[in-house]
């Protein structure tokens, strides 16, 4: 049986084998159904025509040519605050209630691999709340997903539905307060931005240096991992959360049905975020 046009369980096993032995990248427990979804969106992306000739180009160890295959593999945020409501309760009730508990020089940790809207989101409403104390983190794979977070880099298609988010979202400020238009493309302009703290990851979470995080966003990327991933990459969640800490993940998602859902409880069901016991 074959999924994706060509790409079949074999094929697939074998890229993620070269992806581990190559490039030190472990996708192997990855959901095997959403991987080769999301290589054959590679392939079409890269203009490849077979997994095999995607790993002759892999093969060769260009680190290039591997960013480029990370970049078109790696699913995308689409626009700036999505589910504006998710935002709304952020602003409202978890933000007020972290500053009154570990005051305003907090730690928040954006896990999920992000093409920046995520990011940019966060930030505006910290800086909004007046926040600009506390500490960000966020996660990378690979060294375009980098470029394009740290210099605020923003598609132009996404401007209507961003804008109408931001309205949404009831915020003070104006849009054009954080994202301007350049040629060809849009710039996120937040303050905050050049004091983020990126961190290299891989398949599998790398723990953060502190353990006193008071919020995690990993919105919609626990249903890329298959459970035993997905309750590994929850113990490094959850071990860097402070207790009390919130952690938000995506509201298709849910821990019901890992080992260690009983580190957490759960704070809201609408915009799923739960809280670290």
């Amino acid at each position: 049986m074959t999924w994706a046009g060509d790409i079949g369980i074999k094929e697939t096993r074998e890229v993620m084998e070269l992806l581990r032995e190559k490039y030190g990248d472990d996708f192997n427990d990855f959901s095997l159904t959403i991987f080769v979804r999301r290589l054959g969106v590679a392939l079409e992306k890269l203009g490849l025509p077979t997994a095999q000739a995607l790993r002759n180009m892999l093969q060769r160890g260009n680190r290039s040519d591997y960013d480029r295959f990370l970049w078109a593999l790696l699913p995308k945020t689409t626009e700036l605050f999505r589910d504006p409501s998710f935002w709304r309760c952020l602003r409202d009730r978890v933000l007020p209630e972290i500053a009154k508990r570990a005051g305003e020089r907090f730690t928040v940790w954006q896990a999920a691999l992000d093409s920046g809207e995520e990011l940019f989101s966060l930030l505006i409403l910290l800086q909004e709340g007046g926040y600009e104390g506390c500490t960000v983190y966020s996660s990378y794979l690979g060294e375009r997903m980098l470029r394009q977070s740290s210099s605020g880099y923003l598609p132009i298609r996404a401007t209507d539905v961003d804008s109408a988010n931001f309205t949404r979202c009831q915020l003070r400020g104006q849009f054009s307060d954080y994202v301007r238009e350049v040629e060809g493309h849009r710039e996120f302009t937040g303050a905050m931005l050049p004091r983020v703290r990126y961190v290299a990851q891989g398949p599998e979470f790398i723990p953060l240096e502190t353990e006193d995080v008071s919020l995690v966003l990993c919105r919609n990327q626990l249903l890329y991992f298959n459970p035993k991933l997905c309750s590994r990459n929850l113990d490094i969640l959850s071990r860097s959360l402070r207790q009390g800490g919130y952690l938000a993940i995506g509201v298709q998602e849910r821990l019901v049905n890992l080992h260690n859902c009983s580190n957490f409880t759960l704070f809201t069901e609408q915009e799923n975020i739960y809280r670290r016991s």
